[in-house]
């Protein structure tokens, strides 16, 4: 099983689900959407449908600041995709206003 994270800061992570998942031998990859201390992955190059799961974490910015960060655009795309395909998803507070 896959598990594929996108984070907004690098210390930022699954925090207690990581123990669960790792029990569990599940591979947990996560992805930079905008960490200004690490270069940001391209988010439109995750294939939304072949993970397990996939979990967006929370950040300091509004799902309505899309003008100023552009990866929010990518993540909404990317969310669109995984719905409509019924797939498991996890919004965690910014995420969670994503998936809204």
């Amino acid at each position: 099983m896959k598990v594929n994270v996108i984070r907004h800061l690098a210390f930022e992570d699954l925090a207690s689900f990581t123990s669960v998942l790792q029990v569990r031998n599940i591979e947990i990859k996560y992805f930079e959407a905008a960490d200004f201390a690490l270069a940001p992955d391209d988010l439109s190059k995750i294939d939304a449908l072949s993970d397990d799961l996939l979990v967006i974490l929370g950040g300091p910015i509004s799902v309505n600041d899309g003008a100023m960060f552009p990866f929010i655009e990518a993540e909404i795309n990317l969310l669109k995709q995984r719905i409509a395909a019924d797939k498991p998803t996890l919004g965690i507070c910014l995420g969670a206003q994503l998936i809204a």
